[in-house]
């Protein structure tokens, strides 16, 4: 009473069929952090660079409902750059 070959073979194609969706999911969620940290380093630059205005109060805003929360007209800003503060020694 013994597991046949084809069972044998079936079940191995089913671990590697298993193992190959894992790094697929793996390489996903790797791609997504990355994508992230990038936005992030992005944003980050962009304010220590520049101060960010608006003419708009938060009261006025009218929101959309979307996958992500966001104004029906966008995001109307002024960027001016910051004054470099000299380094001294």
């Amino acid at each position: 009473m013994g597991v046949s070959k084809k069972t044998q073979d079936q079940s191995g194609y089913d671990y590697a069929m298993a193992v190959m969706k894992m790094c697929d999911i793996l390489h996903l969620r790797h791609r997504r952090k990355y994508a992230m940290l990038k936005l992030k380093i992005i944003l980050s630059t962009i304010l220590r660079n520049f101060r960010v205005y608006s003419d708009l109060k938060e009261e006025e805003f009218k929101l959309q409902a979307d996958i992500i929360l966001k104004r029906e007209e966008g995001f109307q800003i002024r960027l001016e750059p910051r004054q470099r503060k000299s380094k001294t020694l």
